[in-house]
């Protein structure tokens, strides 16, 4: 619970960046991960949840989810998106905290990402590299918001 709240809590420091009281908001519901070089024992449902706010081509994103190893991850970050019609490709910058990777420390990472727009659903699909211990991973979840009528 306590990195829920951390990660709202840095959400809502983000959005004061925000460039329009106009954005929108979205309940972020974690999901899949697809492990490339599949090791046995790596967890591929990545459930959590989080907010994230779009204002054009910029988002702010904050959440907490079930990583790879099965433990509680905890983001907040910042992307850039182009959209043609109802695709979207652009990257995200963030801080993150894994307790399995640093110790637990915060650290920064950037990753490139997919949007398909459906109006009131969004799927994010993000491309992870290999890194350190962890294997290349494609990582799915859905943003919703029940109040667009687009």
């Amino acid at each position: 619970m306590q990195g829920c709240l951390s990660a709202t809590m840095a959400f809502l420091a983000t959005l004061s960046f925000a460039p329009s009281v106009h954005a929108e908001i979205f309940l972020n519901v974690y999901g899949s991960a697809k492990h490339v070089e599949a090791r046995s024992g790596l967890n591929e449902a990545n459930y959590g949840f989080g907010l994230r706010s779009e204002d054009g081509s910029i988002l702010y994103e904050a959440g907490a989810f079930r990583d790879s190893r099965d433990n509680l991850s905890k983001y907040a970050g910042t992307g850039y998106q182009y959209r043609f019609r109802y695709v979207g490709v652009g990257a995200s910058a963030f801080v993150m905290s894994r307790p399995n990777y640093r110790d637990g420390n915060l650290f920064l990472g950037a990753l490139p990402f997919l949007t398909l727009n459906a109006g009131s659903i969004i799927t994010t699909i993000t491309y992870i590299p290999a890194f350190d211990r962890f294997p290349q991973t494609v990582f799915v979840y859905w943003s919703m918001n029940p109040f667009i009528s687009k």
